[in-house]
């Protein structure tokens, strides 16, 4: 089976791809969250050499056999879709006809969850 190497830096950790997803329930699984879904595809595809399957279609979860930090794991791969969450100034600055642009410069950013129940 192809093996493809990845490193994960901050921890110093690293990921091989083998065979099919086919592990003991004692394995641990190892989720790896892309930006957008063609990310998710590029490197489920690097990472598995190919060798994955496929669930779901947005987000897909590609799932594989590997090693995780030495040890065999059961790589999952996905990704987001959209926007969690959106910027906007506060109310009182609303107004085009009332708020200098310059003022915009300093004024308070509020972060709006774009769903409502997927952040608590």
């Amino acid at each position: 089976p192809p093996e493809v190497g990845c490193r994960v830096r901050e921890r110093g950790l690293g990921c091989t791809a083998e065979s099919p997803p086919k592990l003991s329930t004692m394995a641990p699984t190892v989720l790896m969250v892309a930006e957008k879904p063609s990310i998710c595809n590029s490197i489920a595809q690097a990472l598995s050499g190919g060798n994955h399957e496929t669930h779901g279609r947005t987000p897909p979860v590609h799932v594989f056999r590997g090693t995780f930090a030495g040890q065999p794991a059961q790589i999952k791969v996905t990704s987001v879709v959209g926007h969690v969450f959106s910027t906007d100034f506060p109310s009182a600055y609303q107004s085009w006809d009332k708020t200098d642009p310059k003022d915009l410069f300093s004024a308070p950013v509020e972060r709006i969850a774009e769903k409502k129940g997927i952040v608590h």
